[in-house]
């Protein structure tokens, strides 16, 4: 008998991709079953209770150009129509809950993508069949929904963008808004209050429910009106969320101080220990973190007073569920140094901030705007690892406010992650990790490529590299293969199909390259209902030990991909995780708002001084920090108790360029600390100047006196150490 295939978690392929940085360690179940017969039994059932939705549009969906687009200064952007996708306002006192009960009670075949707590929108799948019905049969079919609306995306990133009924209309004066009474009054458009923007005039306008225009066709009725600097739809839009101490994890943070262990190259580092024998970071300075929520009771933080939960309009900025996103980037910036606890933050002894601006990965444009102008009234630093969409006036607005008027007119420095969707490796910027607890003998794991019975999307492939086994702690390496040998398989691994050919081989085609190799193992090609593994030697399993692994998935999502199968000694099946499918959206350039021009953009590198495949790049870029993508991730903190991915307080798989931006915007509260008078433009200019060249590749042009730059690195891998000059003698701790 043949394996138990189970596709528990097409989930687990692309959680990832939204504002996380890969899955928990454990999540994805191990499956035990006698007979493919019955996993397949199993997966029927589970399918009816889990979605397995992707938070992100992918490119088997179908997306429409009707010619739509909007305005930001002199630029149009477009946006593509999502076919079967819409956007659902209920009427007043109805839940999402009780709105969607009652859509599905109707007959109607539709799915939950995400909510919108400030902009009050339930974004739903609809069916083919449901969808061709358009808005109009959404309306018809409860009573509960008020409006619905088309969901679009950004043509670069996929990211959704919704247009409500909100237009954000900035005007040179006041006497500008009294002028255009008359032509919002004929639009059937309302002013309903001014916005907080201390450097722009800004209004929020309203159409009313029977407006003949929609938010774009009333930006675009402004657009050109004098007076009028510019008017945007207030978008719903999907976010991507980018000394020695004694604290006991430490010697786990290999982006602070990199001895090379793990398989990873000595010193791929930020020389953390080098730049605290001079400044740990003032708790004067603080830095602001821009995300989900974080966990203001941690017992490894410093949380400054004023955080603020913009999501949800209340002064409660702590997570809910299992967001962890911004915990772990509070972490990697400043949990408290030398306390003898958990992480040490680059900047441990600096303050945070807590700004929350989404629970799930939906936000909107005056929610964005208005949390970082707030920021840049209580923080001198912030920090935001999240991108995705289309550019925005109002959060530019916000951004120029931050640099320009924060901290006393020095500006605040304004970080953003550059997006981790460059390759399809680490989509999203997590690894594979599987738990092998409940398994203990000597067993093998095979990674089989499956195809169902019709249909391929995308390569119709796998690509696999970096394949270890972790020990108990989630971080030592016990085993590891990179297919860099001079033979495939490797010694011990074995080739089996269901065909006796089209067998696994190693190309450079597509390689993972993050840890210097220039090989990845590649499933070969087989036809529908065929089968072929590449399986690994026999290992002992105590039930403690973590499967990691890295991935380039390319298949028809929910049908074609990979399981991870396990065998005995003598070859007998036992279970599998799996499937993990789908076709990954693939996006090189640096994500807005990391390439807005008054950001500071910051991509990822990995342990091995290479750019991690995930990290997005461009012209944009200022510079890489270390993070995941290579041979390990990184080490942070999780809220405590049952928020957050684990159970306990903190985490070992964060990663992404979610981790890379809070660990630069902490060595920029480094500088501050020890320069309190650096101005928000002379601390970048200062830290382009400071970078480590790695990667083996060509610097030149950019900043004078920086060394030069190469777009898939900005000006390098920023140095904690060469940031905050030496004042006292160097001692080197071990």
């Amino acid at each position: 008998m043949r394996k138990t295939v189970l596709s528990l978690l097409v989930w687990l392929a692309v959680v990832s991709g939204a504002m996380a940085a890969g899955p928990p360690v454990g999540e994805v179940p191990f499956v035990r079953a006698s007979s493919k017969e019955e996993a397949v039994a199993k997966l029927q059932v589970l399918r009816k209770t889990l979605s397995t939705l992707p938070p992100r549009v992918t490119p088997e969906q179908k997306l429409i150009d009707e010619g739509t687009y909007y305005r930001v200064g002199q630029t149009t952007v477009p946006l593509l129509r999502v076919a079967e996708e819409y956007a659902v306002r209920y009427r007043p006192g109805t839940s999402y809950e009780a709105g969607l009960r009652a859509l599905k009670d109707a007959g109607v075949n539709v799915e939950r993508v995400g909510t919108c707590v400030p902009t009050q929108l339930d974004i739903l799948r609809l069916s083919a069949d449901a969808a061709a019905g358009g808005g109009r049969a959404l309306r018809s079919a409860s009573s509960m929904v008020e409006k619905v609306y088309p969901v679009f995306v950004y043509p670069q990133d996929n990211a959704r963008m919704i247009a409500g009924d909100d237009v954000i209309v900035c005007v040179e004066d006041e006497a500008t808004l009294a002028r255009l009474s008359g032509a919002l009054a004929n639009a059937r458009a309302q002013v309903v209050r001014r916005l907080p923007s201390k450097n722009a005039i800004t209004y929020l306008v309203r159409l009313e429910p029977d407006a003949e225009l929609d938010a774009l066709g009333l930006c675009e009725m402004l657009h050109g009106q004098q007076g009028v600097l510019w008017a945007e739809p207030d978008f719903t839009r999907e976010i991507f969320f980018d000394f020695t101490p004694n604290d006991p994890l430490f010697s786990m943070q290999q982006s602070h101080h990199n001895t090379g262990s793990n398989g990873a190259v000595a010193d791929a580092d930020v020389d953390a220990p080098e730049a605290w024998d001079v400044s740990v970071g003032s708790s004067s300075i603080v830095i602001a973190i821009i995300d989900d929520g974080v966990d203001t009771s941690h017992t490894d933080l410093l949380i400054a007073p004023g955080g603020y939960d913009f999501y949800n309009n209340d002064s409660d900025p702590s997570p809910t569920g299992t967001n962890g996103h911004g915990t772990g980037c509070a972490g990697v910036a400043a949990a408290v140094i030398n306390n003898n606890y958990r992480t040490a933050g680059i900047a441990g002894g600096c303050k945070i901030l807590p700004i929350k601006i989404a629970e799930s990965t939906f936000a909107s444009n005056t929610v964005i705007g208005n949390a970082i102008q707030y920021a840049a009234d209580h923080a001198d630093v912030l920090s935001n690892s999240w991108g995705g969409g289309g550019s925005s006036s109002f959060i530019n607005t916000a951004i120029d406010y931050a640099v320009t008027n924060g901290r006393g007119g020095k500006g605040c420095p304004v970080f953003f992650a550059s997006g981790n969707s460059a390759s399809g490796w680490y989509q999203g910027g997590g690894r594979y990790r599987l738990s092998t607890s409940g398994l203990s003998g000597t067993y093998r794991f095979a990674f089989d490529y499956w195809k169902d019975v019709a249909i391929s999307s995308g390569l119709d492939t796998v690509y696999i590299d970096n394949v270890c086994l972790l020990s108990s702690d989630g971080y030592t390496h016990i085993w590891r293969e990179d297919f860099e040998g001079a033979s495939f398989p490797p010694s011990g691994w074995t080739l089996v199909s269901s065909t006796g050919t089209n067998f696994w081989y190693r190309t450079t085609t597509n390689a993972y390259t993050a840890t210097g190799g220039s090989y990845s193992a590649r499933a070969g090609a087989i036809g529908n209902n065929q089968w072929t593994d590449l399986r690994t030697p026999l290992m002992t399993i105590t039930g403690t030990e973590t499967l990691a692994f890295a991935a380039y998935i390319s298949s028809q999502a929910g049908k074609d991909g990979l399981y991870v199968d396990v065998y005995d000694s003598s070859d007998t099946y036992i279970g599998s995780w799996g499937l993990f499918s789908g076709v990954p959206t693939i996006s090189t350039a640096v994500a807005y708002p990391a390439n807005y021009v008054n950001t500071i953009a910051v991509g990822a590198a990995s342990d091995c001084d290479r750019r991690s495949d995930y990290s997005q790049y461009g012209p944009e870029l200022d510079f890489v920090a270390p993070s995941n993508g290579g041979w390990n991730d990184i080490v942070t903190l999780d809220p405590i108790g049952s928020i957050g991915w684990t159970s306990t307080d903190y985490k070992t798989n964060f990663g992404g360029t979610s981790s890379a931006c809070p660990l630069a915007a902490g060595i920029g509260a480094l500088r501050l600390s020890y320069s309190p008078t650096t101005t928000a433009s002379a601390l970048r200019s200062w830290m382009r100047a400071n970078c480590d060249k790695i990667g083996g590749v060509v610097y030149s042009g950019g900043d004078p006196g920086a060394g030069g730059r190469n777009d898939q690195y900005g000006y390098g891998r920023v140095n904690a150490f060469l940031m905050v000059p030496v004042t006292v003698s160097h001692v080197e701790f071990e």
